[in-house]
């Protein structure tokens, strides 16, 4: 454990586990260095002490750098809280190489967002019960196993904290591969008992979940008085025009007398009752007389 103590009193202190991920030793050695710098010290690396008792573990990738009070402001998050949090993640600066670095602000949470991309990020704590239960992925690093774990743990999750300020410097950002996040989007749809479609979104690692419904039903109200021919050749085009679509048609007719106009709403029913509405599913003819 980290002697080194935050100077603001706790009365919860959350105690932290790191879980560094992959990388060469000279990025695990930067990540440790920043690790020590921190001003909250409840925390212990993974790979030190396995029987350390503590409440989250924190993954972060190796060669990233943690800002000094970044496990101080996940302490206080903790403490602020009415209930527990079960995930908590933070904002993060990007900086790829020598390139200058770009904040990246982060929206409070959301199960829409999260199935968009990978919301949280370079710097994920999750409660140690939903860690253990969720089945972590090990061996090297993989964006779309990682995915599908976040995706795991979010599902058992019931509140989750975003801290609004930068607490990383993600060197290495690393976007989830399109067939490894359609894969875990899925997963995480069929659990939930869901059906949505999943496809790729418009940038590498993102995705476009839609919900599948029926389409919608058009009414079409045809108002009519004692007009045979006109009608006949309105329902004629409609038939040509509107067979893509699903419709019906109501005839609303306004007390015509017409003998032939009458024969014809007689000769719509019996087609319809003899079956031949079942080639055409879309239209449904309904005079109604009086009720436009």
């Amino acid at each position: 454990m980290n002697e080194q103590t935050a100077t603001t009193a706790f009365t919860k202190k959350p105690r932290f586990i790191v879980s560094i991920l992959g990388g060469k030793r000279r990025n695990m050695n930067a990540t440790l260095d920043s690790l020590r710098a921190q001003t909250y010290g409840e925390w212990t690396e993974d790979a030190a002490e396995q029987n350390f008792p503590h409440d989250y573990v924190l993954r972060i990738h190796a060669g990233d750098t943690l800002h000094p009070d970044a496990l101080f402001r996940m302490a206080h998050a903790v403490e602020r809280a009415e209930y527990e949090p079960d995930m908590i993640y933070a904002d993060e600066l990007i900086q790829e190489g020598k390139k200058p670095y770009e904040e990246h602000k982060k929206c409070e949470f959301s199960r829409v967002t999260a199935l968009s991309y990978d919301m949280f990020g370079a710097l994920l704590a999750i409660r140690r019960e939903i860690y253990a239960a969720c089945c972590p992925p090990q061996g090297e690093y993989d964006a779309g196993a990682e995915y599908a774990f976040r995706l795991r743990c979010m599902a058992k999750a019931r509140r989750i904290v975003h801290i609004p300020l930068p607490l990383i410097i993600n060197h290495s950002p690393t976007a989830t591969p399109a067939a490894a996040g359609i894969s875990a989007i899925r997963s995480y749809l069929e659990a939930e008992r869901r059906e949505e479609s999943v496809s790729t979104g418009l940038w590498q690692g993102s995705f476009i979940v839609r919900a599948r419904r029926e389409p919608r039903l058009t009414s079409i109200i045809i108002p009519s008085l004692n007009e045979l021919e006109p009608l006949r050749r309105l329902l004629e085009s409609i038939d040509r025009c509107c067979m893509a679509y699903r419709h019906e048609i109501i005839i609303a007719d306004g007390g015509s007398g017409d003998g032939r106009l009458l024969n014809y709403y007689d000769l719509l029913e019996k087609n319809k009752k003899n079956g031949h509405e079942a080639e055409k599913p879309q239209k449904s003819l309904k005079p109604r007389r009086g009720a436009y």
